[in-house]
């Protein structure tokens, strides 16, 4: 989708991604641009999902926690999550849904960043548990 191409400009506009040798200058339209780019559908027993991964080589003067922080600001929350247009959808959960309505902990980024790496997935109709009762 664009919002992946667009997080994926920005790597590149910040120097962190590496151009591919064998592709040549980027478009960001999948192999063209040396990034490679795969859709598939995750079928699940009551519904399908359309899912993409990407992957591009990270530049000698990128750091993983900058690419992460990039990547997460731009990519969440996803339009799993909250359709194509995140601002129109808060729009309509401000007009339609009463202020008593507390919505919880629904989504977001769960995993781990480190030095050499990260690992970053979507969790999604996530719970708070707590121990009211001391015991």
């Amino acid at each position: 989708g664009q919002f992946i191409r667009d997080a994926l400009l920005e790597l590149e506009e910040n120097g962190w991604l590496e151009k591919s040798k064998d592709m040549g200058e980027g478009n960001l339209n999948g192999e063209a641009s040396g990034h490679r780019q795969r859709y598939f559908v995750r079928r699940l027993r009551n519904l399908q999902h359309i899912c993409q991964t990407f992957e591009g080589k990270l530049s000698r003067t990128a750091r993983v926690i900058d690419v992460s922080r990039s990547l997460l600001r731009g990519l969440h929350p996803t339009p799993a999550v909250c359709g194509d247009s995140p601002a129109l959808a808060l729009e309509f959960i401000r007009e339609y849904e009463t202020l008593g309505f507390d919505r919880g902990y629904y989504a977001g980024p769960f995993g781990y960043i480190g030095r050499d790496s990260a690992d970053v997935v979507v969790a999604i109709r996530s719970a708070l548990v707590t121990n009211y009762g001391g015991g």
